[in-house]
């Protein structure tokens, strides 16, 4: 299954929360929410893809912006 990918993403993630790295931060979210989407947790991929926006608007980072919001749109 899934779970060591999760479980590799969620570590990940508590790594870069430390880091003053919007960007990082928001490329892991990104990872977190494709893992949860294969993992059939349409609701969690949703949370990380919004908070992965949340982290590349800090920087205003249109590409990753414009990305997002496609995936959110095909999680609608």
């Amino acid at each position: 299954g899934l779970a060591p990918a999760r479980e590799f993403a969620l570590s990940a993630l508590r790594y870069a929360e430390g880091m003053d790295m919007p960007v990082v931060r928001g490329d892991t979210f990104l990872t977190l929410a494709a893992v949860l989407r294969a993992s059939g947790d349409p609701t969690g991929a949703r949370a990380a893809l919004l908070d992965a926006r949340a982290e590349y608007a800090v920087k205003d980072f249109g590409l990753m912006l414009e990305r997002v919001d496609t995936l959110l749109s095909e999680h609608e």
